[in-house]
């Protein structure tokens, strides 16, 4: 990890040969540094006692490319090497002014623990925080942007493999997020009053998931962040990795996740392998909307979900993690060719609420499980209305359903869908389903496979079917009449 650095010597070289290393050292503690402006010199002026203002390190933010090698045309740097001494992260003449004054101002906020302040308007950069105690203030979601570079490109080191990956970056990396596991923890930062745009338009698709997300953090804890909003990013929005404990955030993203990376797309908003967060998302127009997957417990998410194209919010793991604990509060409206809120594998002890109106696909899905638990069950409150598919799809096992269905599934025609469809079984299921006229919907369905599921509460006052039993020998309980 790169240790952060101050620079000890100004571009004017004539006046730093004049100084003695007192004096250079006592300049570099008050952060001198050259601005721009009409003069062959660089001048020296201190920021704000209280932040790093990164129009102070020399930041435009007009929205257009300004690459470095401006400075010396104007003569305020000699040559490549004298941008380097006071700027570290610039490579060469064709990087650019914003993205050298952002990344140094990050630099040395960790170095002297104070925040960085990015004004009202368009900053081409992407930034890099491998630090702890980070504060980054822009002047409101609608004021000020982060925007990638066009055709913007990096490497970042894979896992345990020795190798590199490149392709388009992260518009904020807290942490690597191409290290993952290996990567040191850090802790303890704050973002706010921000937009980033991946800019997805004009740069190339990631060849991995290590690329193209909006803002990543990984093993990153105690992270707070408000007024954000993340656009245009070919991944998520917002990636929360592996560890990243013990965040609050409040955030929207837009226009997300389409670039298809080992055969899909991604969420707006994803929370993978943390716990004991708490975040209050709106996500529209993404490929799919939010997601919680792997180790993760004790989370609270709250998630407006309009338009995703394939699954509104799913939670799962893969089959050798576990989740639980958590608490799922989510609005999913329209789009949602597979699902509105998807529940997969191994996600136990949950709280989900959920109100799905107006999806392509069924409102609620819960995927077969493998190895459930008895007892470790999750309870999901539901209302749903006019999807396309079942109000919900019960294929899982050991979970309890408070359902309110309307009219779910009248796309289809009369009698095409059931709106409770069990396959999975000992799960408990209270029901009160609503149909319009002509009645078309068909109540609740218990199929071949389905075992010793509950039927506790029952109300169909407007139902083509009430009940179907494909098999009566599976120990079923149903009721003869409504409830």
């Amino acid at each position: 990890m790169t240790r952060p650095t101050t620079p000890t010597n100004l571009a004017d070289n004539t006046r730093a040969a004049r100084l003695t290393r007192r004096d250079s050292l006592t300049i570099a503690s008050l952060l001198l540094f050259p601005m721009l402006s009409r003069s062959t010199r660089a001048i020296a002026i201190a920021p704000r006692r209280d932040e790093i203002n990164v129009k102070d390190l020399g930041a435009i933010g007009d929205g257009r490319e300004h690459k470095v090698r401006e400075w010396i045309t104007a003569g305020r740097f000699a040559n490549l090497r004298a941008i380097q001494a006071v700027y570290p992260d610039v490579a060469s003449l064709d990087d650019l002014i914003d993205h050298a004054a952002l990344n140094l101002a990050i630099r040395r906020a960790a170095a002297l623990r104070k925040p960085v302040r990015i004004p009202a308007g368009t900053y081409r950069a992407f930034v890099s925080v491998p630090y702890s105690h980070i504060q980054i203030v822009g002047d409101g979601s609608d004021r000020t942007t982060i925007k990638l570079p066009d055709r913007a490109s990096h490497s970042v080191p894979i896992e345990h493999s020795g190798r590199r990956s490149t392709g388009v970056p992260c518009v904020i990396d807290f942490n690597v997020i191409g290290l993952g596991n290996a990567s040191l923890p850090l802790a303890d930062a704050h973002i706010s009053g921000i937009t980033v745009d991946g800019n997805r338009t004009n740069t190339n698709v990631p060849p991995t998931d290590l690329h193209g997300w909006g803002i990543s953090f990984t093993r990153f804890s105690h992270v707070a962040y408000r007024d954000i909003r993340a656009i245009n990013c070919h991944l998520g929005g917002i990636g929360t990795f592996i560890d990243s404990n013990h965040h609050r955030g409040e955030a929207v993203v837009e226009n997300c996740g389409f670039s298809q990376v080992d055969g899909d797309g991604r969420p707006g908003f994803d929370i993978n392998s943390s716990s004991h967060g708490i975040w209050k998302v709106k996500v529209t127009n993404c490929w799919h909307g939010a997601r919680m997957i792997d180790n993760c417990r004790d989370n609270r998410l709250e998630a407006n979900v309009i338009d995703a194209v394939k699954i509104g919010m799913t939670a799962g793991n893969q089959l050798v993690n576990a989740s639980q604990d958590n608490v799922i509060i989510v609005s999913v409206t329209g789009g949602c060719a597979v699902a509105g809120l998807q529940v997969g594998h191994r996600f136990y002890s949950s709280r989900f609420t959920a109100r799905v109106q107006d999806v392509k696909g069924p409102g609620v899905q819960t995927v077969p499980t493998e190895n459930a638990v008895e007892g470790r069950g999750s309870f999901f409150d539901l209302t749903t209305w006019r999807n396309g598919g079942q109000g919900a799809l019960i294929q899982g096992s050991w979970d309890q359903f408070r359902i309110h269905s309307t009219e779910d599934g009248r796309g289809g025609g009369q009698g095409a869908v059931f709106a409770v469809d069990i396959e999975g079984s000992y799960n408990i299921v209270s029901a009160r389903i609503v149909d319009g006229i002509p009645w078309k919907v068909r109540g609740i369905a218990l199929r071949w496979n389905a075992a010793k599921n509950q039927i506790t509460a029952y109300n169909w006052p407007k139902v083509a079917n009430p009940i179907h039993v494909e098999n009566p020998r599976n120990g079923n309980r149903v009721p003869r009449s409504p409830l």
